[in-house]
């Protein structure tokens, strides 16, 4: 993946923490990306920033972390849910499954309103693991149709089991997930493999380890994205 994408998926997944899209166009400070779409599921207290990059061609869906007691409810609900993938059964974190399924109606209009265009999906902690989910929900619905499907995590949890990860890493796109060894919320669920119902847990995407802190503050994430690809 181009060090560029790299870096913009850290500024906005630590961007995707604020308040309001306008303030994410700010922060960003790019006049090539504009916001498009910010959702709010009250149901779920799920967020997301949809929003597009004209100079790389990109689809670009931030989505943040842990944020309010619903959301931690969300990370604590671990319990694997099925999901109907292309007739293959996968488990996914129950959770992150609800999560996507307040967000996915509301992503898909807006990735028909662009058909030409990737797409590049973003999240840090439980939204890195909302991250990966999206994008098999949306290449289980829509399809790629020439296009990639694009992922960048931060310190995330693991989204679903083997199966989850081998379906996750056949989409058309790159899937990265980037972790600092030390990080415990990237060890969960599955720390302990032979408790139910957690055993079946995997992590998925090509794993990049980018330090050994214990750190899951997803500022300190972008300060070594940085570092590492920043000048590349």
């Amino acid at each position: 993946m181009k060090s560029d994408w790299i870096t913009l998926a850290a500024a906005l997944s630590q961007a995707a923490y604020l308040e309001d899209l306008q303030r994410v166009e700010e922060v960003l400070a790019d006049p090539n990306i504009k916001g498009l779409k910010q959702i709010n599921c009250d149901k779920s207290d799920t967020q997301a920033y949809i929003l597009l990059d004209s100079q790389r061609g990109l689809i670009l869906i931030a989505i943040p972390g842990t944020a309010s007691t619903t959301d931690i409810l969300t990370d604590i609900n671990a319990w694997r849910t099925c999901v109907i993938y292309r007739d293959v059964k996968i488990n996914v974190h129950a959770g992150g499954r609800i999560a996507v399924l307040s967000l996915i109606e509301t992503v898909m209009t807006v990735i028909r309103e662009h058909p030409r265009k990737d797409i590049l999906v973003t999240g840090h902690s439980l939204g890195g693991l909302i991250t990966q989910q999206l994008a098999l929900e949306i290449y289980n619905r829509y399809g790629a149709y020439g296009r990639k499907i694009n992922t960048v995590t931060f310190g995330q949890p693991r989204a679903g089991n083997g199966a989850f990860k081998k379906a996750l890493e056949a989409i058309p796109g790159e899937h990265l997930r980037f972790y600092n060894a030390a990080d415990p919320v990237t060890w969960v669920p599955g720390l302990i493999s032979s408790v139910f119902p957690f055993g079946r847990y995997k992590h998925a995407g090509e794993g990049m380890q980018i330090g050994d802190s214990l750190s899951h503050s997803m500022t300190r994430y972008a300060e070594r994205i940085q570092e590492l690809w920043g000048s590349a």
